[in-house]
This record gives structure tokens, C-alpha cells and sequence, in this order.
């Protein structure tokens, strides 16, 4: 029963659904999303199926069985409709890059360890998949996947064009260790990025509109915990400094944008002020969660983990 005195109309998968949600409000929702889909138990489980899951890594798009037909602006909770699209956009492009990096680390890879790369092949989930070194002919299944631009189709009837990025073919120069992991690094980034954005999309979305976006949110969230593993592995502790210092680039680009908003107008409504604070808590707050997670991370498990062939299958 809905909740009057409180404001809560009735619960969806960020947890109390607010007929105006406060500022406070909204967090309540995006902690909710963090706790529910990005706690350690769910980190370690990717790690834990690690070999079992490049079987079959991903289950089949549960998007399909949604109506479509029912998604609309009134799905849309605590923003402007504007705003809203602006973050589909974002979410949409944030996709396109993820896949971008992930393929071209995989070609910097096909260089020196063919194995490696067709590894990190299965466990991108199967939009990624396709088509992996030509960008230039995608296939329909990657593009029935491709979520964001259906949402943004189906909420304003409009077909969004976006440009895809070029991947390079990488061309041995002797600097491939390096390369790999500046890409390594970036690709964490665009992912902790995605991750960031569709939690927010998700705490101002209920129904069906906020449903579409869960598969996508937990394919990043696993494909992150094994490549944020695999990468730690390989790097040892260097890796960390290095990401820590990207991931601050990053919220320090946020915060300029939220001052040069407040620049272009002197007097800043409240609800785009918020929205700044809003995106800067949920990208730290992931970014803690993840944190968070890395110190529990074991060498020796990793060790066992990614070392030794013999443990394909093996692992519980």
C-alpha cells in the first residue's frame, strides 16, 4: 500500500518509489542500486564462475518480454524530460565507447597472445561480440541490443544517430605493454562510467523504462569485476595508483562542467544544481563500492584464478 504520509507511492528495483523524490530521496535510491547490484557478494560471484560462465556467459535479453508499448515520459521520476533524454544519449555513447575499447584492446592482444584476447572475446556480453574488428558493418544483432537507442526511439519517436569511434589495428611498435595499459586503464574507466550512468538513469526511472536498463547495468557490473581482476593480476599494485588518478580526472571534469553551469546562469535552478551534486555522488559512490571490493581482493586467489589453466572449470 502506498505510503501517503512519507511520499512513497510503492517499491521498484531501486527500492522506495517517491511520488517527488528529495535530493536525500534520490540517493536513498542510487545507495539501493549500488547495494543491490554492486555489492562484493555479486563482484566475487563473476569472479566465481569465472571459467564456467565463458560458456555461456550472458542469459538471453529478458528485454524482450517487456512491452514496449508501455514506456513513456511518465516512467521518468525527479527530472526534466530533457534531462532525462540528455542521460540516454550519454548512456547510449557511453556503450559504443565501451565496446570501442574493449575490442581494441583485444586487437593490441591478437599481437602477442592470441589466447588472451579470444579470452577477453567471451566474456564481453554477445552485443560486444560481434563484428569485433570491423565497425564498419555491424551486425542486427548487435543493434536489436542496443537499448538506449530504442529507449530514446520509443520515448520521442526519433532515431538517434550517433557516430561510431574507428578502432586501430595495432601494428607492433614495441611499446605494447604500455599501450595495453593505458587501454587497460581507459577501458576501466568507460566502464565505471557506464556503470555510474545507468544506476542514475535507473533511480529516476520506474516500470518498465527503469527494467530495460538492469541487463545492461549487470553486463557491465560483470564484465568490470572480471576485467578489473584480470587487470590488477597482471599489473600488480601500480595499477591501482594509476586508475585512482584517472578515476580523479574524471570527477574533477564533472565538477568543472556543474561550475561552467553555473557560469552560463546567474541564477541556477535548484533541480540542475542537483543534478550535478546527484552525478557526482553516484560516480564516487560506485567508485567506493569498487574500492572497497579491491581491498578484500586476495593475491593468491588471483594467482590461482588466472595462472593456472587447470583450474578451468574449476572454480566454486
Amino acid at each position: 500500500m502506498p505510503d501517503c504520509n512519507s511520499g512513497v507511492l510503492a517499491s521498484d528495483l531501486a527500492g522506495n518509489l517517491y511520488i517527488n523524490p528529495s535530493y536525500l530521496q534520490t540517493r536513498e535510491r542510487i545507495n539501493y542500486l549500488i547495494r543491490n547490484y554492486l555489492s562484493a557478494g555479486i563482484l566475487y560471484s563473476h569472479l566465481h564462475n569465472f571459467y564456467t560462465s565463458l560458456k555461456t556467459p550472458y542469459s538471453t535479453h529478458h528485454h524482450q518480454s517487456l512491452n514496449w508499448q508501455n514506456i513513456n515520459f511518465k516512467q521518468v521520476i525527479g527530472v526534466s524530460s530533457d534531462l532525462f533524454l540528455n542521460k540516454i544519449i550519454t548512456a547510449a555513447k557511453l556503450e559504443m565507447k565501451c565496446h570501442d575499447s574493449e575490442t581494441e584492446i583485444r586487437a593490441y592482444l591478437q599481437a602477442v597472445n592470441p589466447r588472451m584476447s579470444c579470452f577477453l572475446e567471451s566474456i564481453s556480453p554477445p552485443s560486444k561480440t560481434k563484428s569485433m574488428f570491423n565497425r564498419t558493418s555491424r551486425s542486427k544483432e548487435y543493434k536489436e541490443s542496443d537499448l538506449f537507442r530504442k529507449i530514446y526511439q520509443r520515448l520521442t519517436a526519433k532515431e538517434l544517430n550517433i557516430q561510431y569511434g574507428s578502432v586501430k589495428t595495432y601494428k607492433l611498435k614495441g611499446h605494447l605493454k604500455e599501450e595495453i595499459y593505458n587501454n587497460a586503464l581507459n577501458n576501466i574507466v568507460d566502464q565505471w562510467n557506464a556503470i555510474s550512468t545507468y544506476i542514475w538513469l535507473m533511480a529516476h526511472s520506474t516500470g518498465e523504462l527503469q527494467e530495460l536498463m538492469l541487463q545492461p547495468l549487470q553486463n557491465e557490473v560483470n564484465y568490470l569485476a572480471k576485467f578489473w581482476s584480470i587487470s590488477c593480476w597482471a599489473f600488480s599494485n601500480s595499477f591501482i595508483s594509476s586508475l585512482q588518478k584517472r578515476t580523479q580526472k574524471l570527477t574533477d571534469l564533472i565538477r568543472r562542467e556543474e561550475k561552467q553551469e553555473k557560469q552560463k546562469n546567474e541564477i541556477l535552478e535548484l533541480n540542475s544544481a542537483l543534478h550535478f551534486v546527484e552525478v557526482t555522488f553516484t560516480f564516487t559512490s560506485v567508485m567506493m563500492q569498487l574500492y572497497q571490493w579491491h581491498k578484500t581482493l586476495d593475491d593468491t586467489y588471483l594467482e590461482n584464478l588466472f595462472s593456472c589453466p587447470s583450474n578451468l572449470g574449476q572454480t566454486n
